[in-house]
């Protein structure tokens, strides 16, 4: 959603100049109508409950109009949206809900375009009946699946899609590093996305951007995770999912074929029982497996690796 800076003063005595309340004093605290610096957390959610829409029109005084729409302005990362009790009034007309689609200033190859998406909890903002469905933006068809319908070039209504957010993270590497795209292929239905990670910012407050990729994963499903340029020596996976019922395999892409150690909340997982190439007979790692299940292939250069939803220390696992 865009802000605008409010043309009011603030109440009391005016002074000679008077100053709208939610100004920054220096300009350079909030990002009104701009970007502000990089990313600040790794994760964030959005809880939208009990919202009720009313009275939209798709033509407001002779200019487009919709109820819920993104920030332009948002163009590293797409944080989770979680939308239940949605109620929608009569008065809103089916074209002028919900607006994911294309637009001037926000190029769909970014990732707060390419990984956007609005999570249907209870299938209220859909009108289905069908839980945990997604939105998926127009900027990215591959992200959807072929049961999904686009509607009017906004977005595509995927209400058997489950979504959950995933980051991968180049750990103790060279700020200066350049990385490439990190495509991520579906295994289920032969579909892939990509990430190309945050972008530097250079204007009020100069910040390099952090070495990491995003993207919507599905889960108990199976992704390939290839890098089109050398990997750095440690990686960092985090899959933001409380479900314990839910679970992915991960097979990544390296270019040269390294031994590698597996830690869990940093704790090194033992090869014996975690390392499955090592079972007889040697297999690789299956959805129903621990999580931080892995194997390594040294010949195919494929790093195997299960994660699993769940809560640990009182936050998801990582």
């Amino acid at each position: 959603m865009v802000h605008r800076t409010p043309k009011f003063c603030e109440l009391g005595k005016p002074g000679p100049a008077c100053r709208p309340p939610t100004l920054p004093i220096k300009l350079c605290v909030m990002p009104w109508e701009s970007r502000l610096g990089s990313l600040g957390s790794r994760y964030s959610e959005a809880h939208w409950d009990g919202i009720t829409f009313g009275h939209f029109a798709a033509d407001d005084c002779g200019r487009p109009s919709v109820s819920f729409t993104y920030n332009p302005t948002n163009i590293d990362n797409s944080y989770p949206q979680l939308f239940s009790e949605v109620n929608w009034l009569p008065s809103v007309e089916a074209s002028a809900r919900m607006f994911l689609g294309e637009s001037d200033g926000f190029p769909g190859e970014l990732d707060g375009a390419n990984q956007l998406t609005l999570t249907d909890v209870d299938g209220t903002l859909l009108s289905s009946s069908k839980p945990d469905g997604s939105l998926v933006t127009v900027y990215n068809p591959a992200l959807a699946e072929q049961s999904c319908t686009e509607f009017a070039g906004s977005y595509y209504s995927c209400p058997d899609l489950p979504l959950r957010y995933m980051t991968w993270e180049a750990v103790g590497g060279p700020s200066h590093r350049v990385l490439s795209k990190f495509k991520a292929w579906r295994a289920s239905d032969d579909r892939s996305t990509w990430s190309q990670g945050p972008m530097p910012q250079k204007g009020c407050i100069p910040d390099e951007a952090d070495q990491d990729r995003n993207w919507k994963i599905r889960p108990n499903d199976m992704y390939n995770l290839t890098m089109f340029t050398s990997p750095p020596k440690h990686h960092r996976l985090f899959w933001f999912n409380d479900n314990a019922d839910e679970s992915i395999r991960l097979d990544i892409f390296l270019t040269q074929p390294f031994r590698l150690e597996v830690y869990v909340d940093g704790s090194l997982m033992p090869e014996d029982s975690y390392d499955t190439a090592k079972l007889d007979p040697p297999r690789l790692p299956e959805l129903s497996d621990a999580h931080g299940a892995y194997a390594f292939d040294p010949h195919a250069r494929r790093f195997y690796l299960i994660m699993k939803g769940g809560v640990f220390d009182g936050r998801a696992w990582a």
